[in-house]
């Protein structure tokens, strides 16, 4: 059964023990007006009675199954909440195309939100190197922003990333109570798909020893490294990023690459250089792989095969790390 909480408000003094007992779901919270304690997040609590023995006062009582804790616990540990950015950053709907690469340019981030009355749209990268490559980067960001797919707080992190890879996108606005919270992107799937454990029966994780190669996808090498010839490479083959040869040296270009383009002031022919990254053997460990894009803010990896380069992406290991049935 689900846990159940009893808060005698007669004998509650707003101590916080309770709430610092907590530390793990969270649930509890001192109200600012009445200064009782309030279950404000049931869907988190684990049943562990820590906030029933802390009580000075004995006036929580927690009425739950014992054996149920460890999984409670691993489905509080597994909601977005725990992984998303708190920090979102919004701009002007009469802002410019221009503005906007600018401003996701200085911050290293992907997308930003409009909040238009009651309605939460967002604009990515993509949108704006579209705008640019319609020569409208002038137009206001309104004009190229969509409806923003969001989901709660209290949302698995594998549902989430069904969720982006459904609609194939990379962030999602959080909401907490109907208002904004926080944003969550694949790379912060990617981070939670390390931390969190499997909550399903006959279920299991990626294996952190696979090799790279594993999780390696197929994608164009390109020489001419016109802005305007690796946008439409990146738009032909759906992709986000391609492979860079240039004097023999293996590089990446992405969207962001891109998008840092345009808000420098270049013009859509002008050449780019690539960021050239020493390729990371196919051989290698996807958990060494994992560790060096967490640490170095990277989305993809150049790959050597040998024979050939591949690229290793933020996407493709996450799409791997959903959780996945076992066969009977």
């Amino acid at each position: 059964m689900e846990p159940v909480i009893i808060i005698d408000v007669d004998r509650c003094v707003g101590c916080y023990m309770c709430t610092k007992a907590c530390a793990l779901a969270q649930c509890l919270e001192v109200s600012e007006t009445s200064r009782i304690v309030e279950l404000v997040r049931p869907e988190d609590c684990t049943g562990c009675k820590a906030c029933m023995r802390a009580c000075p006062y004995n006036c929580i009582v927690v009425l739950s199954e014992e054996e149920q804790v460890p999984i409670r616990a691993k489905l509080t540990l597994s909601r977005v909440r725990k992984y998303m950015n708190r920090k979102v950053i919004t701009v002007n709907p009469t802002s410019r195309i221009e503005e906007a690469a600018y401003l996701m340019s200085k911050l290293n981030i992907g997308s930003l939100i409009i909040q238009e009355e009651n309605e939460i749209k967002i604009i990515t990268e993509s949108d704006v190197l579209r705008a640019w490559a319609m020569k409208r980067e002038k137009d206001r960001v309104l004009h190229f922003s969509n409806s923003a797919i969001t989901v709660e707080g209290k949302t698995l992190v594998d549902e989430a990333l069904n969720i982006m890879l459904n609609a194939e996108i990379g962030h999602l606005p959080v909401l907490e109570n109907g208002s904004l919270s926080g944003m969550l992107s694949i790379r912060d799937i990617l981070r939670a798909s390390s931390l969190t454990f499997p909550i399903k029966e006959r279920i299991f994780p990626i294996n952190p020893k696979d090799k790279v190669v594993n999780y390696t996808v197929k994608v164009p090498v390109i020489k001419d490294t016109t802005i305007s010839n690796v946008y439409m490479t990146l738009t032909e083959n759906n992709l986000k990023a391609c492979l860079v040869m240039e004097n023999q040296n293996v590089g990446i270009l992405s969207i962001r690459d891109l998008t840092s383009a345009l808000a420098s002031g270049k013009s859509f022919n002008e050449r780019i250089e690539p960021r050239l990254i020493p390729p990371i053997s196919g051989n290698e460990e996807i958990a060494r792989a994992v560790a060096f894009m967490i640490e170095h803010n990277v989305r993809h990896l150049p790959v050597d095969r040998g024979n050939e380069f591949r690229m290793l992406s933020v996407k493709e290991i996450a799409k791997h790390a959903v959780w996945i049935s076992k066969n009977n």
